[in-house]
């Protein structure tokens, strides 16, 4: 009897900070910011009240969202209230579930600030690209930024969580076992036969792997490969041998210990 198997293999994986920020480290936990919790340093005097019983709250002044572009970059963007700014060096990251690579800032305007004098800051519209490495499974992105009310007040750190849910990457192949009848051969479980791992080593590429048992191999045709959030390119697939299937005839196989095949992703 011949024995087939048909493997679907289910990868979690999501970009970045080379040396990560830990919030921890500094002694802050991340709490949504309250309200009212905004003032200037020192006590108001009277006859100023009236200039900052108009301003925003933090979360209507910096409308804080974070997307994933592809499953290795993550993009926080900020919409700034007209007349409102954040400061350039008052930015921090912190990724549980994956490393982060070194944030990619744009260019920002330089302001004098009542705070800092001449500072560099965003306005309007800012996104900040974050690449991603060595995915886990579910992100909790922690960050810390500050900004002001133009000539008027400046807030505290405002700090956030966002929590990202994994990213499933289908893989699916197909595997053919020799020409054992099925009563004299035990068979071995999927994740045995066919060991499977995936790594991220690049945002533009993914490069996933099988350690195959003995006496087992994989169809190169049967190979498939799709993304749920993105678009991937051709795959790099590596000389395969041919040989005489029972089941298809001649057909190109993958029986090496080890398969890896570098898949680019499009962005």
């Amino acid at each position: 009897m011949k024995k087939f198997i048909t493997l679907l293999v289910i990868l979690w994986h999501c970009s970045a900070m080379s040396q990560p920020f830990s919030f921890e480290k500094e002694g802050n936990n991340l709490l949504e910011p309250d309200a009212g919790s905004f003032s200037p340093s020192g006590a108001i005097p009277s006859f100023e009240k009236e200039k900052i019983s108009d301003i925003l709250p933090p979360e209507l002044a910096f409308v804080f969202s974070v997307n994933r572009e592809n499953p290795a970059l993550l993009v926080a963007r900020w919409e700034i209230a007209e007349g409102y700014y954040l400061y350039r060096n008052q930015f921090k990251f912190a990724l549980k579930g994956g490393v982060l690579g070194k944030p990619q800032f744009p260019q920002g305007v330089i302001k004098e600030d009542i705070k800092y004098g001449q500072v560099e800051v965003y306005e309007h519209l800012l996104e900040i690209k974050l690449p991603v490495q060595d995915i886990q499974g579910a992100l909790t992105l922690e960050t810390s930024y500050q900004g002001c009310a133009d000539k008027r007040i400046c807030y505290p750190p405002i700090q956030k969580t966002v929590n990202l849910p994994a990213t499933p990457v289908q893989l699916e192949a197909s595997a053919f076992l020799g020409e054992d009848d099925l009563e004299d051969h035990e068979f071995l479980k999927l994740d045995e036969a066919f060991e499977f791992s995936a790594d991220f080593p690049s945002p533009s590429y993914l490069v996933v792997r099988w350690k195959m048992a003995d006496g087992y191999y994989l169809y190169r045709d049967k190979l498939g490969f799709s993304l749920s959030e993105g678009e991937l390119g051709t795959p790099a697939l590596p000389p395969s041998i041919l040989e005489k299937d029972p089941l298809f005839g001649d057909v190109h196989i993958y029986k090496q210990p080890l398969l890896e095949i570098t898949i680019p992703i499009k962005t």
